[in-house]
């Protein structure tokens, strides 16, 4: 079943019980649920010295969603809408299974994102192909694009829904 657009993300009434995660190069700051956990391994995909941070939500010793935000510089001028363009034709689209259901643009906190909500495979570290929902947002300020990715499996990212919500609207970029 294709996922179901969600709303707009609201701020949290209640993020006494949340931590904040502020990129160590001053790049952005997200707030961390309670249960979830930093990921410190390195992302093969992620180059050295680019501001990264990925954080997991573990059941029974297996990741069943996770957050992660990517800060890149392009070129100065380049519209939210060339990037979004741009990740999808030179990343997801080879991803195997990748399908987009929906694209909008929203605005959150005063700031324009584009939401992209797909599914595809990704490979488990033993090889197996994973089916998973996942929600990608794009931000564009002067040279940076933000991405946040969140994610889960096919038969849990309904229940993660309103906590992806609140993951965004914590977001601040700070550059």
């Amino acid at each position: 079943p294709a996922p179901q657009p969600t709303p707009t993300p609201q701020p949290m009434p209640e993020l006494q019980a949340w931590t904040t995660y502020t990129d160590p190069k001053g790049y952005f700051s997200i707030g961390i649920p309670p249960g979830w956990t930093y990921n410190p391994m390195a992302n093969s995909n992620v180059p050295v010295g680019v501001p990264y941070v990925n954080c997991v939500y573990v059941e029974n010793s297996i990741i069943v969603a996770d957050f992660s935000v990517i800060v890149e510089n392009i070129p100065l001028g380049y519209s939210l809408q060339a990037y979004a363009i741009a990740v999808e034709t030179n990343s997801l689209s080879r991803f195997p299974g990748y399908r987009k259901y929906s694209e909008n643009l929203l605005n959150i906190n005063g700031r324009y994102f584009i939401k992209r909500v797909f599914s595809a495979y990704v490979s488990s570290p033993t090889g197996e192909q994973i089916p998973l929902y996942a929600e990608q947002y794009y931000y564009v300020s002067k040279n940076l694009a933000y991405v946040l990715n969140l994610e889960a499996s096919l038969k849990d990212y309904q229940r993660f829904l309103d906590t992806f919500n609140s993951i965004i609207s914590t977001f601040q970029p700070l550059k």
